[in-house]
């Protein structure tokens, strides 16, 4: 964005010619609760998530999230990446999520059932 000591023209050219985000606020510094957040629309407090060692608590409250809406009206959902969130929130997708802990896949334990 202007940086005169550190060129990044590619990065220039994405920020030309799309958004730029430049106050961007985290609801938590810790990543499974802000990825929760973000998946939920509902607050660290409302999820009941404070660190990233609770991904896998069992009295986790139970919320729909905005992917799970978008695949209910007819989107295929599918997941690439880290999930960081817990697991209970990826059981709906086409291909699953695997656990950390080497255990099956979350999405692909749901359809089984």
């Amino acid at each position: 964005m202007g940086n005169r000591i550190i060129k990044t023209p590619n990065l220039d050219r994405l920020a030309a010619g799309g958004a730029r985000f430049t106050r961007m606020y985290s609801s938590c510094p810790v990543c499974v609760p802000a990825r929760t957040v973000i998946l939920t629309g509902r607050s660290c407090s409302s999820n009941h998530l404070l660190t990233n060692q609770e991904i896998d608590r069992a009295d986790l409250p139970t919320f729909e999230t905005f992917d799970q809406v978008l695949i209910k009206q007819g989107y295929r959902g599918e997941y690439y990446g880290k999930w960081h969130s817990p697991y209970k929130y990826a059981l709906d997708y086409a291909n699953g999520v695997r656990w950390t802990n080497g255990k099956e896949a979350a999405g692909l334990a749901r359809r089984a059932e």
